[in-house]
């Protein structure tokens, strides 16, 4: 593999963890859930926790660009 910037054969593969974001309409939408019920909705957003993603990256050793495999 060779990098599309430099053109080094020095280049790393890596895996990394990224937790997912929340977008804003879902975050006012439970705002508004928890204030309707009480609360009970943080239980469960507490009980579902956060998802990561898994993503895989190339790392250039020579010039140090990141680009997705």
């Amino acid at each position: 593999m060779t990098c599309p910037k430099c053109g080094s054969d020095k280049v790393s593969v890596t895996v990394v963890a990224e937790q997912k974001r929340r977008g804003c309409m879902n975050i006012v939408m439970q705002i508004f859930l928890a204030i309707i019920t009480l609360g009970v909705w943080l239980i469960v957003l507490w009980i579902r926790g956060r998802k990561t993603v898994e993503k895989t990256l190339a790392v250039c050793q020579a010039c140090g660009k990141k680009w997705r495999v």
